[in-house]
């Protein structure tokens, strides 16, 4: 069986993973887990974990023989930001404020 290794995603991603398998067909496809909106006998995964997970194709040929593979989606944690503390300038149109950001995500 083959799927992609380690792919990284967002907790909110949708992410479709493609499996395949050789030998002889017919082949049945079983994955772990199977939970997921994707029927559990297709070689097709549709996901959306809101943790890390590794998932595990197992396929099965037409003769019993079997190939498993495994792919993980590691979900990376959300940004964060802080614009700074709260600032009252009053009702004047002329006042004037520095706003300052800081943020861990990359630029």
């Amino acid at each position: 069986a083959g799927a992609s290794r380690t792919r990284g995603t967002c907790a909110t991603s949708l992410e479709t993973l493609n499996g395949s398998g050789t030998g002889t067909a017919p082949f049945t496809y079983h994955r772990n887990p199977t939970t997921g909106p994707s029927k559990a006998n297709h070689m097709c995964l549709t996901a959306r974990p809101n943790a890390t997970t590794t998932y595990t194709l197992l396929v099965t040929d037409t003769y019993g023989c079997t190939a498993e593979d495994v792919v993980t989606i590691t979900v990376d944690p959300a940004p964060t930001a802080n614009a700074g503390a709260d600032a009252n300038i009053g009702a004047c149109t002329n006042s004037n404020t520095c706003l300052l950001y800081t943020s861990d995500a990359a630029d």
